[in-house]
């Protein structure tokens, strides 16, 4: 479900994408913006919390002589993790990031490409709260390993694929470190992208399983 905030930042999203011709600098060969919203459960030592991250993406990305694709994205993060055992039902959090990633796209003739992506991403912030003048801190890292098989027919492309991903990090508040990471960490989705360009494009991502996300994604290549 694509709630009002993902609205509005996709929105912005849309916006910067526009400016993106006159923005980027020529040594880069791609930019695109997203905005991704991610459900997934958080095992702690004594309890499990379903974390809700809403994520406001900026990425580049450069072509190699061997077709190889080097990246690097950032952006800012809201963090919503439902609380059991402490005095308030939800904790949110407010989170910067930068991440780096490999990708490359292997043609498997015309109309067929096999695509493989392996990504690591650090986030740091802190609680979002007016109730006290306690703030929890955060920070977490995120690895993940992606294959998927594209078609494409005209302006459309399909592309199933499956992600491996291993989120370790902690919360630390004025008494307590709680350390935390993911389980089950196998999803599988699909990229609906439509071409508005040759060049450019627009991404519908989705995916379920241990993460379950929506993303809208607008790229151009330069």
């Amino acid at each position: 479900m694509i709630t009002p905030r993902v609205k509005f930042f996709a929105t912005l999203s849309f916006a910067v994408s526009l400016l993106a011709p006159a923005t980027v600098q020529a040594d880069w060969s791609s930019l695109s913006v997203s905005v991704e919203e991610v459900e997934s459960d958080w095992f702690f030592e004594n309890n499990s919390r379903r974390s809700r991250i809403t994520r406001l993406n900026l990425n580049f990305e450069e072509k190699t002589s061997a077709e190889l694709r080097v990246g690097a994205n950032m952006g800012r993060v809201s963090a919503r993790l439902s609380n059991t055992i402490g005095p308030r039902e939800t904790q949110r959090f407010d989170a910067s990031y930068f991440g780096v990633y490999l990708r490359y796209p292997l043609p498997l003739g015309e109309y067929f490409a096999l695509h493989s992506k392996m990504t690591y991403q650090y986030h740091s912030g802190s609680e979002n709260s007016i109730e006290d003048d306690a703030e929890d801190k955060i920070d977490w890292r995120e690895f993940s390993l992606e294959l998927g098989l594209s078609a494409r027919l005209g302006n459309f492309r399909v592309t199933p694929y499956a992600i491996y991903s291993d989120v370790s990090g902690e919360i630390v508040g004025e008494s307590a470190t709680d350390a935390f990471e993911s389980d089950n960490d196998i999803s599988g989705g699909v990229n609906l992208d439509l071409f508005l360009e040759p060049t450019s494009y627009v991404r519908l991502r989705l995916s379920t399983g241990d993460s379950e996300e929506v993303s809208l994604i607008f790229a151009r290549e330069f």
